[in-house]
């Protein structure tokens, strides 16, 4: 199982500095174009901010994650009910779709 695109920060470093080149990149899921020669100090900077975004990415995942389980455990209720002759109770559990 692979990892989707949107969710995997793409940086590309590239010998062309050509609009049609980057424009394509983009157009391609890329998040973030270096063109050579690059400054290490900027392609350092860029690297940052790529994870960064990963970063942001994973704790939005897992605070989803936390809310959908808490949903989830919500969405099961328990309910006691007694015959109309006050006879034996029933408890149920239901999930609510």
């Amino acid at each position: 199982m692979g990892i989707p695109p949107t969710v995997l920060p793409i940086l590309v470093v590239s010998a062309t500095s050509l609009s049609s080149c980057i424009i394509e990149a983009f157009d391609n899921g890329c998040n973030f174009f270096v063109s050579k020669p690059f400054d290490k100090q900027v392609l350092r900077s860029h690297v940052r901010a790529v994870l960064r975004l990963k970063e942001c990415h994973d704790k939005e995942v897992a605070k989803a994650a936390r809310a959908k389980s808490r949903v989830n455990r919500a969405s099961f209720t328990s309910k006691v009910s007694t015959d109309s002759d006050g006879g034996d109770q029933e408890q149920t559990l239901r999930r609510r779709r």
